[in-house]
């Protein structure tokens, strides 16, 4: 691939990346996360609903009810009907774990169920949210096919659970599947990696730049390994977290063995004063 051919795959990719951040039901359009609690919570913009909706919304549009691993949706009979198809009827809701995940609308609102180890909570969008249009975009360091290196793919025989600090300042188990290996100026890196799906692995790294001109939670990746294990790590592709745009989702970050004590200024920045290619 010609450098001008490489450089327009990388710039297309961060276009899409761009659009999907404004997407509907994008990062940008999430206007609430509300953990659960066993029982009844309460939808709705009344002061004393758990899952709160913006002023000028129903006081009640319904309720979630939480019984051992299963969450249903309980319409309100009077205000409840215009929510998707459920009319009032108790629907079990599927979460976002899980294949077809549930979703509740009502006018330009959103809204799923979430799982998260041994707990539910609600996602909720706005789709109306001037943030879609008005924030500002993405910001890129320069394209540096220095930062392009083969690499190794390590499987392991069967997944090992490691801990990965959350954005709740705990910690969440995760599967790892394997180690991707690499040298950058004589020093050897091992990074575990996770299954993104039955092609994809899925990379959280942090680096020197983390303290400065990138995400200060370390950033992310996907790669596709080869069917000989060999494969590009390629961190123009690098970008960060949905946490870096919202405070309301539940991002998972780098591990200890997945600190690079190099920098890496390549792939997405984090603030304004960092050349952004597209734009």
């Amino acid at each position: 691939m010609s450098s001008k051919a490489y450089r327009d795959r990388v710039i297309e990719w961060r276009n899409e990346r761009e659009e999907n951040l404004r997407k509907e039901n994008g990062w940008l359009a999430l206007c609430g996360l509300f953990w659960l609690r066993p029982g009844i919570n309460l939808l709705g913009s009344a002061q004393d609903c758990e899952v709160k909706l913006p002023e000028g919304f129903p006081a009640r549009l319904g309720h979630f009810e939480w019984n051992e691993d299963a969450v249903h949706f309980h319409p309100d009979p009077e205000t409840g009907g215009p929510l998707n198809t459920f009319s009032h009827i108790e629907t079990k809701l599927v979460s976002d774990v899980e294949e077809n995940p549930t979703f509740i609308n009502f006018e330009k609102m959103s809204m799923v169920l979430i799982k998260r180890g041994k707990r539910f909570g609600i996602r909720m969008w706005d789709n109306s949210r001037p943030e879609r249009t008005d924030h500002p975009p993405r910001t890129w360091y320069e394209i540096d096919e220095n930062y392009r290196f083969p690499a190794v793919y390590h499987p392991y025989s069967e997944p090992r659970t490691l801990s990965f600090p959350d954005v709740s300042g705990d910690f969440s188990d995760l599967d790892v599947v394997g180690t991707i290996s690499f040298e950058y100026k004589n020093t050897s890196s091992n990074l575990v990696v996770s299954l993104e799906n039955d092609e994809t692995l899925f990379l959280r790294f942090w680096d020197e730049s983390s303290k400065s001109t990138s995400y200060p939670a370390g950033r992310y990746m996907v790669l596709k390994p080869a069917n000989t294990n060999h494969l590009e790590l390629d961190f123009n592709f690098s970008y960060n977290p949905p946490c870096a745009f919202t405070p309301h989702a539940t991002c998972i970050f780098a591990p200890q063995q997945n600190r690079l004590n190099f920098y890496i200024l390549a792939g997405e920045a984090y603030g304004h004063n960092i050349i952004n290619e597209f734009h």
